[in-house]
C-alpha cells in the first residue's frame, strides 16, 4: 500500500505521516514523528515512491515498531459483515494518559474532572489519539485514579488499565497480575477481564456479565483494550458485537490479556488527530477510526461528561521499549 502525507504545523514542528503495508505484519501502519527543527533521521523518505514506483518504510532505528498501526478483522463466522477494527500502540513511541470527565466518574471526595485533552497539551502538537473509557459510576463502583487523583479506589478482581509513572502500561486483574499501586500513576477499572492467560473468560457468553445494552439487544456497539506478549496494546471496537465476538477479535490481534470498555453506540469513540495550520493558527484535526463511530470526530477536544484516555508520542530522548 503506497501513500505519504507531509503535515506541516507552527514551523517549528513537523508532522510526517506515512502509510505502507509491512508483508510481514496484516496491520496498516499509521506512523507519526515529531521532530523540532529537523526530520528524524532515517524517517526523512518514509513512503515515499523509490524508483520503479514502489513504496517501502525507512528505517525507524532501534525501536522498529511504529508508534500505532491499524488494521481490521472479522471475528464472526456466522456473520461475516462483522467488522472490528483494530489499533496497536507501541508503548515505546507513546504516552498514555487519563483524564476524568466533567460528570463521570464520581467521585468519594467531590472532585470532577475537564472531561477534555488539555490545552497546553494540544497547543504542543503531540496529541495523536483519544479514546474512550469504561462503564459509567451507575453501572458500578469501578477504581479510578487520574494523575495520582484517586475517585474510587480499586476493588480486587476487576480487570485494570494501569499506567506508571516511568510510562510503562499493563492490564491485568487487581490483585492477581497487578498486586499493587506502587509506581502508578493513573488506573482505570471496568468489570473483569475478557481475555486471561491467552484464554477467554469462562462466562463470556452470560451476557449479563458485560453490560446494560439499549433495548437489551445481544449484539452492539462494544470497545475493548488488551496488551500482547510484547507489551504493545490493542484498541478493538465495533458493531453489532457480543462479548465473545470483541474478546475473540482482540485474541486475533495477540492478546494475551483484555478487558472490556465502554459500549453502545453513542459512547464508543476512537479519533487520531493530526495538526493542521490554518487561519487562527495550528489546531488539532481529529480522523474517526471508523467513519460510522456516531460521536464528532472532535470530541475530547472540548469538555466531555465521561473519562477518557489521551495518546501522545514521547520525546525522542525518552522512547523505549515496551
Amino acid at each position: 500500500m503506497n501513500g505519504s502525507l507531509n503535515i506541516y504545523g507552527n514551523g517549528t514542528v513537523a508532522f510526517l505521516e506515512n502509510t505502507w503495508y509491512q508483508s510481514k505484519d496484516t496491520f496498516t501502519s499509521l506512523l507519526y514523528s515529531v521532530n523540532s527543527g529537523a526530520e528524524r533521521p532515517g524517517l526523512t523518505n518514509a513512503g515515499k515512491a523509490q524508483a520503479g514506483g514502489s513504496s517501502k518504510p525507512a528505517s525507524t532505528g532501534p525501536v522498529s515498531s511504529p508508534p500505532l498501526e491499524k488494521s481490521i478483522t472479522f471475528p464472526d463466522p456466522s456473520r461475516p459483515y462483522v467488522k472490528v477494527s483494530l489499533v496497536k500502540i507501541n508503548p515505546a513511541l507513546v504516552n498514555f494518559h487519563l483524564v476524568a470527565g466533567t460528570k463521570d466518574p464520581v467521585s468519594v471526595t467531590g472532585i470532577h474532572g475537564s472531561g477534555r485533552i488539555p490545552l497546553s497539551v494540544q497547543r504542543q502538537g503531540n496529541v495523536i489519539a483519544a479514546f474512550n473509557a469504561g462503564f459509567q459510576s451507575r453501572d458500578g463502583i469501578y477504581g479510578f485514579m487520574a494523575e495520582q487523583r484517586v475517585y474510587q479506589s480499586p476493588a480486587a478482581g476487576l480487570a485494570t488499565f494501569c499506567i506508571y509513572g516511568n510510562g510503562k502500561v499493563d492490564i491485568g486483574s487487581w490483585g492477581n497480575e497487578i498486586k499493587s499501586d506502587a509506581g502508578i500513576v493513573s488506573l482505570r477499572q471496568n468489570l473483569h477481564l475478557l481475555i486471561d492467560n491467552g484464554r477467554l473468560n469462562p462466562l463470556i457468553n452470560d451476557q449479563a456479565k458485560w453490560g446494560t445494552t439499549v433495548n437489551n439487544a445481544v449484539r452492539v456497539w462494544r470497545s475493548g483494550i488488551g496488551i500482547d506478549k510484547q507489551g504493545r496494546i490493542i484498541y478493538a471496537a465495533g458493531d453489532s458485537l457480543t462479548a465473545e465476538t470483541l474478546a475473540r477479535a482482540l485474541l486475533s490481534a495477540g492478546c494475551v490479556r483484555a478487558m472490556e470498555l465502554d459500549i453502545n453506540s453513542y459512547w464508543v469513540t476512537f479519533n487520531f488527530f493530526r495538526r493542521t495550520a490554518g487561519k487562527q493558527g495550528a489546531t488539532l484535526e481529529g480522523t474517526k477510526l471508523d467513519p460510522s463511530m456516531r460521536r464528532s470526530a472532535a470530541r475530547y477536544l472540548t469538555p466531555d461528561t465521561r473519562d477518557f484516555f489521551y495518546l501522545t508520542l514521547k520525546p525522542l530522548n525518552a522512547q523505549t521499549t515496551p
